[in-house]
């Protein structure tokens, strides 16, 4: 079912309407699916996306500066150490980051945002944010139907990624099971049963919460 957008223009006919900027943070383990929510978020509501920086190489149909910025190893730990990141993750091997810079300058032009990073990414940055960006920021947690949430994640992985190892895709489940301990660290959790429904109620989320009180 589409978003029901004519209840959020109804609130803002109202002269005292003055929409508060959001910050949605999408994160959820490998195979969650957040990266395909977000390009339909993106591609079907008025949020646009913040990019981030990675040093892994990009996947097939994936475009610098569009996706993601890719950096080297070295370029990556340059503009770390000068400070430009106001959050940074390791995850399988590769570093993830978040210009502060980018994140503020897309909320101050957008006002309504969408960020998709890891669950140890958005821990730092909800730990590291303030001001304008700690009171946009609504942390979503994306994860997959049970009952057995292991088995739909690597059936999602080895789907996505046929050629992995044996070796990385377990140290991907033992990262999953680290991240869903960490699920009380968000504002909600979404199932992502169907991406439709998903995106839903990940929008219904995020306006909502748009609406001063």
């Amino acid at each position: 079912m589409p978003f029901p957008y004519h209840l959020i223009e109804l609130v803002q006919m109202n002269p005292a309407y003055s929409p508060a900027p959001i910050l949605g943070v999408l994160a959820g383990p490998s195979g969650s699916g957040k990266t395909t929510l977000t390009d339909m978020i993106v591609r079907r509501s008025p949020f646009r996306r913040c990019i981030t920086t990675t040093t892994r190489p990009p996947r097939d149909g994936e475009v610098d500066g569009v996706h993601y910025r890719f950096l080297s190893p070295f370029q990556f730990a340059l503009r770390e150490q000068c400070g430009e990141f106001i959050e940074t993750a390791l995850v399988h091997g590769r570093k993830y980051g978040t210009r502060r810079a980018d994140l503020v300058s897309a909320l101050r032009r957008y006002g309504k945002v969408i960020l998709n990073i890891d669950v140890q990414g958005y821990l730092n940055l909800k730990a590291h944010a303030d001001g304008e960006i700690q009171e946009a920021m609504l942390g979503v947690f994306i994860t997959v139907p049970g009952p057995d949430v292991y088995a739909t994640f690597r059936r999602r992985i080895s789907a996505r990624e046929p050629d992995i190892a044996p070796e990385e895709l377990a140290r991907r489940l033992e990262t999953a099971k680290w991240e869903l301990d960490r699920t009380s660290a968000f504002d909600c959790i979404i199932v992502n049963d169907d991406r439709e429904k998903a995106v839903t109620q990940i929008l219904r989320a995020l306006m909502t919460a748009s609406i001063p009180r």
